[in-house]
């Protein structure tokens, strides 16, 4: 199943690139591809679990790229520049198995 955004722009051949790496982890419950915002820039779309330090850390990153800080700008890029086991995905794009979903396993 894929939860994909309105206003998503997929490039041709990523949906079936994200289907195939699905496939590839039957140890993933949840696949999410590296989000870019209409420039091409990466966005922090996934995580660790969220504790207080976790979720202050990601926001003061957010903030800092938004205020155009290269220290950030250079940690989102090299955190989204490679594949990473994570415990959160952004439902702008989540693909999920349909048999995992049916039989409730946690995602």
């Amino acid at each position: 199943m894929l939860l994909l955004n309105l206003d998503t722009v997929a490039p041709a051949g990523a949906i079936d690139r994200l289907v195939a790496r699905l496939d590839e982890r039957p140890d993933a419950a949840v696949m999410g591809p590296r989000i870019v915002d209409g420039q091409g820039i990466a966005e922090l779309s996934f995580g660790a679990a969220l504790t207080p330090w976790r979720e202050f850390r990601r926001k003061a990153i957010d903030r800092f790229d938004r205020h155009g800080l290269a220290v950030a700008r250079r940690a989102i890029a090299q955190a989204t520049s490679r594949e990473a086991n994570v415990d959160w995905v952004t439902g702008a794009c989540l693909l999920a198995r349909r048999a995992d979903l049916e039989d409730g396993r946690p995602l």
